[in-house]
């Protein structure tokens, strides 16, 4: 029996924790005191927690106290974070434990996007990596040589934002990534971006099939699939002797990932990077082969054995990200907690909350995966929506009426969607249709009169009109979901709200996130102007700035700097 830490949080953990049950091997795990309820402190052997605001997952520091005093064997880093840091296999390696992923060679040789390249000339590939740029390779890409997630990423369209473009990136990769090194490449709208999952032991390399991952937002990824187009599979099958000789010169061990891009137009595959660790989308390669990577990983690097045979891909699988945000107001975070999660019990549902949870306000706000399967994409298509359907989640919104709608556009289910498809096309015409979506009052006075006759009920189904709907309730709020298309109505339950009116009575100064305040520019007594800026709240690295809606002078103010505030708090008062 092995003492594992495992160094990340959320449903990544939580497989991480099950895997180690399964081998026998005691987790010690690290938590922040707004997750002491998640499933990963309740499930693992030891949960370490550590006060809000401190972000340990980033800490080389605590990270060695940690193995030092709790006699760490192994340490399992998941996706995020350090996990393709080489200074936390090298801190693993000088104490004389188990790093679960390659060692600080091969993470020097291949999590930077500059040295990678090398990687990708000893197999062949092409890249788009533009050393001197002219004015004929415009639109290009500018990419944060240590970035990760696209938050490194910016496209200049023309030679007169250049150097402006470039310098804004170089502060920001700075701040992000502690390292200003940009690299420049040829940038593709019309392509796929898809990626080979492969698990390379020290003599042998596994090839597991493609993912699709075109569907981003922001150069995040939202929604993937597999596996990936047929063309580009034969022609990476091409490569694959030369993919596992580099691979097995490096001396890389464990599960990783190389991602490229598939040009509609040229029809030819571009290199962008290789991933060092598990990915969140891993998932899909699960469904189609039947294996459990994490475990894969865990058991290879502590007892050097692994169970895959007779690998073979069957079927169409994909995975849904469920975020933590309201995709109504511009995907802005909403962190906080769930008090009611419903789901039908068969499907596959990659989470860290249970029935009810809090999602920190200080992190990646990925709730969980919802994947599927099917013989087919046509049928995989299908199951994503029935079950996405049946998944409620209330307490926080949700990006979960945004894929529905995605999964049910003619774009998509036809696979005529490209990388820059939600931005250049989807997002404006799914905005355009929200309003027409809401629901009416007949809907809502119909859920009401249910409750109504039931008031010990905390949640429940109803139907009307041929429509079906979930509801919640939490304290005095209620929750009504419409089931075919996850729209939801957020209201008072008290009965005089609904003999009335149905008018809502927010005001511009509700905190439209669970956040901090990480500028404060006010005081009370203060006059303002319509326009002046007055707060700025973080959450989950977004920040959310409010503005004087119109001219006055402040007579509330409810937040100081560094300070805590609710979703639909009063932040101001203005008169």
């Amino acid at each position: 029996m092995k003492n594992v830490l495992i160094c990340n949080r959320g449903e990544i953990a939580l497989r991480a924790i099950k895997a180690c049950k399964d081998l026998g091997h005691r987790s010690f795990c690290i938590v922040n005191d707004n997750e002491k309820s998640s499933l990963v402190a309740k499930e693992c052997d030891k949960a370490i927690s550590f006060s809000d605001s401190i972000n340990p997952f980033t800490s080389i520091d605590i990270i060695e106290k940690l193995i030092a005093q709790y006699q760490i064997d192994a340490l399992y880093p998941g996706y995020g974070f350090l996990s393709e840091d080489p200074r936390l296999s090298q801190l693993c390696k000088n104490m004389g434990i188990t790093f679960i992923g390659p060692n600080p060679n091969v993470l020097n040789s291949l999590s930077s996007k500059r040295e990678s390249i090398n990687f990708a000339k000893s197999c062949q590939f092409n890249v788009l990596k533009i050393d001197d740029v002219k004015m004929s390779d415009f639109p290009i890409m500018l990419k944060a040589a240590l970035g990760g997630g696209g938050r490194g990423n910016s496209i200049v369209t023309n030679s007169d934002d250049y150097n402006q473009c470039l310098d804004e990136l170089k502060k920001r990769s700075q701040s992000l990534f502690l390292n200003d090194d940009i690299i420049i490449e040829k940038y593709l709208p019309n392509a796929r971006h898809i990626e080979l999952q492969f698990f390379s032991t020290d003599k042998k390399v596994h090839f597991l099939g493609t993912r699709d991952c075109s569907l981003q937002k922001s150069y995040q990824k939202f929604m993937e699939e597999g596996p990936g187009n047929d063309i580009f599979n034969t022609y990476l099958e091409s490569k694959f002797k030369y993919i596992e000789k580099s691979l097995l010169k490096l001396g890389y061990i464990g599960a990783g990932t190389i991602e490229f891009l598939w040009d509609i137009d040229s029809q030819q595959a571009y290199f962008l990077e290789v991933n060092t660790r598990i990915q969140v989308e891993h998932t899909v390669t699960e469904e189609l082969f039947e294996v459990d990577l994490v475990k894969a990983q865990i058991r290879y690097a502590l007892d050097a054995k692994l169970c895959f045979k007779n690998l073979k891909s069957d079927g169409h699988s994909i995975s849904c990200r469920i975020y933590a945000v309201d995709s109504r107001q511009g995907f802005t975070p909403d962190p906080g907690p769930i008090h009611c999660l419903n789901l039908d019990k068969h499907m596959r549902w990659d989470t860290y909350i249970g029935k009810s949870g809090n999602v920190p306000h200080q992190y990646d706000p990925l709730i969980g995966k919802l994947v599927v399967h099917g013989t087919d994409r046509g049928e995989a298509i299908q199951k994503a929506i029935k079950c996405l359907r049946e998944l409620n989640i209330h307490g926080v919104r949700t990006n979960k009426e945004f894929l529905l709608s995605v999964l049910t556009d003619e774009v998509f289910q036809t696979d005529k969607h490209t990388v820059s498809w939600t931005e250049s096309s989807f997002l404006e015409k799914w905005r355009s249709s929200c309003e027409d979506k809401e629901l009416d009052e007949s809907e809502l006075e119909h859920i009401w009169k249910t409750i109504d006759s039931s008031p010990e009920v905390e949640n429940g189904k109803s139907s009307f009109n041929g429509q079906d709907y979930f509801y919640s309730i939490c304290g005095n709020t209620l929750w009504i979901e419409r089931l075919s298309d996850g729209v939801i109505y957020i209201g008072p339950v008290a009965a005089s709200f609904w003999t009335e009116s149905f008018a809502k009575n927010d005001t511009p100064y509700n905190s439209p996130i669970t956040g901090k305040a990480v500028d404060v520019l006010v005081k009370v007594g203060d006059s303002v102007n319509k326009g002046d800026k007055l707060v700025v709240l973080e959450a989950m690295k977004t920040l959310v700035e409010i503005y004087a809606e119109t001219s006055g002078m402040v007579k509330v103010l409810n937040i100081s700097k560094d300070g805590l505030i609710q979703r639909g708090e009063v932040i101001i008062g203005i008169e």
